[in-house]
């Protein structure tokens, strides 16, 4: 009965332990959303449209890849609640001017799930 507990308290420390090393994760690339919105900003006057390009490339990107792990269609079906990339960067606009000094990473995690909330 002694070992029958210890593997059943082993396997919850385990799961503990797993489920923390996923919560540290790196994000590389990303920009705070006080620079999104200065770069957006510069865009809009023609200046630096390499970073525009750049971070807004990376935004894409990244919503892309959450839909492809999570299987959950993002960007939806065209002519069916399909999203364009303009929308996107339109709400990241309004998100981003509202918690400046968040990452952007954060802002493009609440987009999603606001998007795929329900979908299986």
């Amino acid at each position: 009965m002694k070992t029958m507990h210890r593997a059943v308290l082993t396997a919850i420390v385990l799961t503990l332990f797993s489920e923390m090393a996923f919560a540290v994760v790196t994000i590389r690339g990303t920009r705070s959303c006080g620079q999104w919105i200065e770069i957006r900003d510069d865009e809009k006057k023609g200046v630096k449209p390499i970073t525009s390009i750049s971070v807004q490339s990376w935004l894409i990107g990244f919503l892309s890849g959450q839909a492809l792990e999570s299987d959950k269609d993002f960007w939806g079906k065209e002519g069916a609640n399909s999203l364009d990339n303009a929308s996107v960067f339109l709400w990241m606009d309004n998100y981003c001017r509202a918690n400046p000094l968040k990452p952007l990473n954060q802002g493009a995690d609440q987009l999603f799930e606001e998007r795929t909330k329900g979908m299986k």
